[in-house]
């Protein structure tokens, strides 16, 4: 749990670092979080604009209904009041758009997330803004194959069962060998 959160706090800086090296200056910040299998986000907007939207896009594909819960029938995506949600699986993106409810500058706006079995890596982000300019940057996001999912233990138990038994034939041919060399 700790190295998780240290994890995601490193994200969150180099997200900030890299948005001056490519933007100039830090225009806004997507801080995600992760937890019990869900991805959950917060914009906070410092663009001097207005953001009206912002999308996810992560390497694999979505293992979530992408439409917000709102849909009928609903999806698996959490909203704010005045947002909605959609996605692409062929783009790999999470799109989340304003219904009017866009994060004024100096303003933040959580109740973004998602639900997902992958694990937890580095994704870009694109904020909208009303002038219909953007700025993109890092976060945490989905990614796949890091994460291994346990199996029942078998495949250990079958490993050590044939370790040993090689080990009992080695010292078996060890002791012939002995016995040879004695007659």
């Amino acid at each position: 749990m700790i190295t998780q959160m240290i994890k995601q706090r490193l994200i969150a800086v180099i997200s900030a670092g890299y948005a001056m090296i490519v933007g100039g200056t830090a225009e806004g910040l997507l801080i995600g979080t992760h937890s019990a299998g869900t991805f959950s986000y917060e914009v906070n907007n410092t663009s001097g604009k207005s953001v009206i939207g912002w999308s996810l896009t992560y390497g694999p594909v979505a293992d979530w209904n992408q439409d917000d819960t709102g849909f009928s029938p609903a999806g698996d995506v959490l909203v704010p009041a005045d947002w909605f949600a959609s996605g692409s699986n062929a783009a790999h993106t999470q799109d989340f758009f304003s219904l009017g409810g866009d994060i004024p500058d100096g303003g933040s706006l959580a109740g973004f997330a998602f639900p997902s079995s992958y694990a937890v890596g580095t994704a870009t982000y694109t904020e909208f803004y009303d002038d219909l300019t953007s700025f993109s940057a890092l976060t945490i996001g989905p990614v796949a194959g890091t994460n291994p999912v346990p199996d029942s233990g078998s495949t250990l138990l079958l490993g050590a069962l044939a370790a040993s038994g090689m080990m009992c034939f080695g010292r078996g041919l060890a002791a012939r060998k002995t016995i040879n060399a004695m007659s």
